[in-house]
């Protein structure tokens, strides 16, 4: 296979990925062996991204593929791109973690969507609530005001029965008086 066509096999793929993903989070891998990019690799592989080092003349191509922004001057330099297909805030922390660690992973960008957004994004998504939190405050929400209503509900039946109670007390006690087709049965 030549040069040009590996390129252009590179190319389709890098733009299938691309619109394909939720997210896109452009990195720098400088100072990463082999080894430790493998480790990373296989980290963020169980949180349903993929992580794969492109050309940036190759990534540009993509980018202008898929109908995405052009993100300028981010592309200089190793670039590194995580593609988040999942769950989006599990892979963004983890990746925000790893550009504070001992030995960082600076972020250089992000798209979501089809919008180039300042690394400032990433900790933005790195901070919200996870998918299962957000449901739970969605059922949570629809179900406060009808547990409300039951228990005025309950609160004013219960209220009923107790005045009837004591009006029951207030006659003697006695319970009250049999109606007259009753008797007559």
């Amino acid at each position: 296979m030549t040069v040009r066509a590996k390129k252009t096999v590179q190319t389709t793929d890098l733009t299938e990925a691309l619109r394909q993903a939720q997210a896109v989070i452009l990195t720098d891998y400088r100072g990463f062996n082999v080894a430790e990019l493998a480790q990373l690799r296989g980290q963020l592989r169980g949180q349903d991204v993929r992580y794969m080092i492109a050309k940036n003349t190759l990534t540009r191509r993509a980018l202008q593929a898929a109908g995405m922004e052009d993100p300028g001057a981010v592309l200089e330099g190793p670039t590194a791109l995580a593609f988040l297909m999942g769950d989006l805030q599990a892979p963004a922390k983890t990746l925000l973690d790893l550009s504070r660690a001992r030995k960082p992973l600076p972020i250089k960008a992000m798209f979501l969507g089809k919008r180039v957004s300042p690394p400032a994004g990433v900790e933005q998504l790195a901070t919200l609530p996870s998918r299962e939190q957000l449901y739970a405050r969605v059922v949570g929400g629809i179900a406060s005001p009808v547990v409300g209503l039951l228990s005025v509900l309950q609160g004013s039946v219960a209220g009923l029965a107790y005045v009837l109670q004591a009006r029951v007390e207030q006659l003697g006690g006695a319970p009250p008086p049999n109606p007259p087709e009753a008797e007559a049965a």
